[in-house]
């Protein structure tokens, strides 16, 4: 391969290149519209369509495209980040009670608290995604979002490592948190379309095959 055809517009290296750069500002975006904690909700649907675009190719401009998805899915997005925000700070605050207190959690209840933690941070994980690809309700989105969690369990755990990976090493090692600049949080966005989006592409079309009998 000559140096002419590695670095062509259509070779995939270039593409790599491209996809990441649009990564970085995908990134660049979620990050500076999270600052006002309540449109982070917004952002994070707004980052998960455009993601799902930029898989199959059918990515647009960027920031008119991320705009454009914040403005349409913003009430929904809000709705159900304030929710899961009063859930995670709750959860935190007692933890952080009981570790002060020098509270043994018993074993039983320690299982229990994973296991809720899991049901719910799944749940997160799915829900903006689906905002992002179907209409529904808060109520039908958070169902829609566990049951595909619960369907989905063995990618629901690799997702929820990705989103929490970054985090995680940021705190251990701030010398890096560079990495979380850049693509910290689209990034594991990418790579979680990558694993549902077989699964999203059927529902999707199984709800056209409806729409078409009907009509």
């Amino acid at each position: 391969m000559d140096l002419k055809t590695f670095v062509d517009s259509d070779s995939l290296f270039m593409r790599m290149i491209y996809k990441f750069n649009l990564l970085v500002g995908i990134n660049a975006l979620v990050l500076l519209c999270c600052i006002p904690i309540v449109t982070a909700g917004a952002a994070l649907t707004s980052m998960h369509d455009y993601l799902f675009h930029l898989y199959e190719n059918t990515e647009g401009a960027l920031l008119k495209s991320f705009i454009v998805s914040f403005k349409r899915n913003f009430k929904q997005s809000t709705a159900i980040w304030m929710l899961f925000f009063g859930i995670f700070v709750v959860a935190v605050i007692d933890v952080i009670i009981f570790i002060n207190a020098g509270v043994e959690f018993p074993f039983v209840l320690k299982i229990l608290f994973v296991e809720m933690f899991m049901l719910v941070f799944g749940t997160f994980c799915y829900s903006f995604p689906v905002i992002a690809n179907f209409t529904s309700t808060v109520r039908g989105t958070l169902k829609n979002s566990f049951f595909l969690a619960a369907g989905m369990i063995k990618k629901t755990v690799v997702i929820m490592v990705l989103y929490l990976l970054p985090w995680v090493v940021l705190g251990i090692f701030p010398m890096l948190g560079w990495i979380v600049l850049l693509i910290g949080v689209s990034g594991p966005g990418y790579i979680a379309v990558c694993l549902y989006h077989k699964e999203f592409k059927q529902i999707k079309e199984g709800i056209w095959q409806q729409m078409e009998k009907k009509n």
